[in-house]
């Protein structure tokens, strides 16, 4: 049942290592379009042949981590990285411009086929820096999702705590859950899973983390069955990790 922790996935000197890359990824020149986020087809465009060598490191290490194996035993498939969709993003402490609403990936990622979102925070989330706040899974999710149907045809919004407690019928305490996890698990769940940021006193802690979107290699999105972004296969010699960079035909 999602989400799941997959606990000390990477050691204290593995998520050092990584805050370092994901600091060293951010574009230069912080537009407001990329203020608090960026992602891996980003790192290339912005910092060139050093951003390619960043992000094969970041990709690395999370095929080094239990996460590609977990990966393959949910997907029952070959597991990829959705390029444009793997992102990093940062929270200044005490604001609340960059807090995500109440939303599933599916809007955005397509529900046509499964991916899965392995959310690493690089400090520990859930009491003074904000981590993710999700439906519990008991609460059935189609609730959710015809509301946002109904709201896209001109019906209510559906993204804030009130809706929620409108949509179900119930106190949002009784409806949510905010797991505590350590600089280094990993929170993971699919593009159904209803989420948003925790909402913490003065906007909680300062905050790093990185989304790994991985999807099928024989069932992808419908943006990557196109051929509009690219997706890497990683490959594995005995010693060390490549990836096969492809882009889809589109017929």
């Amino acid at each position: 049942m999602f989400p799941i922790v997959l606990k000390d996935a990477f050691t204290k000197q593995e998520v050092g290592k990584l805050a370092d890359l994901l600091n060293s990824a951010f574009p230069d020149e912080m537009k407001p379009e990329y203020q608090n986020s960026a992602n891996f087809a980003m790192i290339d465009e912005h910092k060139g042949e050093r951003g390619a060598e960043i992000r094969e490191s970041i990709m690395n290490m999370f095929c080094a981590s239990p996460c590609l194996q977990v990966a393959e035993k949910v997907l029952r498939d070959q597991p990829v990285f959705l390029m444009h969709e793997c992102a990093f993003r940062f929270h200044e402490p005490g604001q609340y411009d960059s807090h995500l609403a109440f939303h599933l990936d599916g809007q955005f990622m397509g529900t046509e086929s499964t991916t899965l979102n392995f959310w690493v925070p690089t400090v520990d989330v859930g009491e003074t820096a904000p981590g993710l706040t999700f439906l519990r899974p008991e609460c059935d999710i189609r609730l959710f999702i015809n509301a946002f149907n109904q709201n896209k045809m001109g019906g209510p919004t559906v993204h804030t705590e009130a809706d929620l407690e409108r949509i179900y019928g119930a106190p949002i305490d009784s409806l949510v859950t905010t797991p505590v996890v350590t600089a280094g698990s990993v929170l993971l769940f699919h593009q159904t899973t209803l989420h948003s940021t925790q909402k913490l006193p003065e906007g909680g802690d300062y905050r790093l983390s990185i989304e790994f979107r991985i999807g099928q290699r024989s069932a992808l999105p419908k943006h990557y069955q196109s051929g509009k972004y690219e997706y890497a296969v990683p490959q594995n010699d005995g010693s060390v990790w490549n990836f096969d960079y492809r882009r889809e035909s589109g017929t």
